[in-house]
């Protein structure tokens, strides 16, 4: 779908933002209104406490720790007699999953976060780290109608394009799905992209 300008000139409508694993995908109902970048330098890490000061081994982890990029979404609405479908599907996917045999630490299931024109959009590979959700409305039997949540914080992986959930699968039927593999949002167009380019550092400095 596109829409004129008062330039005349056609520009395509910014899409539903949507967050999808393999299997399923959650569009959002309202697109986000506000969306912050958290980042931590490659080679820093956050601010060691008073009480690990004298801890060596807390002390050279904090330098080693490697450089990490979150986006934060401050508030999302769902309403409908799905909500609760769709809560639950978020909290799946914070929960980490045991790798094969048991052995080893959990992982979080691969997502791919999509909003927006392929030109300025976001398209990553992230984890759902955690939110907090507040039902707010329920139906005469008791069932949420409505839920509240804020603080939906994504761990940045990498690029969207060519991660695990782009080999698709089922789409929620709380809405659809949309696929496309295209430039990290925000990046010149002479912008060098190595293995190990800190796609969120590269957004910033895109942007900014």
């Amino acid at each position: 779908m596109t829409g004129v300008t008062g330039g005349g000139s056609l520009q395509r409508v910014v899409t539903r933002a949507q967050l999808r694993s393999r299997h399923e995908t959650v569009v959002f109902q309202f697109n986000p209104t506000e969306i912050s970048i958290s980042h931590n330098a490659e080679g820093l890490a956050d601010p060691i406490g008073p009480q690990d000061k004298e801890d060596a081994r807390a002390f050279v982890h904090s330098i080693a720790t490697r450089g990490s990029t979150r986006l934060v979404v401050s508030s999302l609405v769902f309403t409908g007699e799905r909500c609760q479908t769709i809560v639950a599907t978020l909290m799946d996917w914070v929960a980490e999953r045991p790798p094969p045999g048991g052995k080893g630490k959990g992982r979080r299931e691969p997502l791919r976060f999509e909003w927006g024109a392929a030109d300025r959009g976001f398209d990553y590979s992230v984890e759902l780290m955690r939110f907090d959700c507040t039902y707010t409305r329920f139906s005469r039997g008791g069932r949420p109608i409505r839920a509240e949540l804020r603080n939906l914080t994504l761990h940045v992986l990498g690029h969207g394009a060519g991660d695990a959930a782009e080999r698709g699968g089922h789409v929620n039927p709380a809405i659809g799905a949309q696929r496309g593999n295209r430039r990290p949002a925000g990046l010149p167009d002479d912008a060098a992209l190595g293995p190990n380019t800190d796609p969120g550092r590269a957004w910033v400095k895109g942007r900014f």
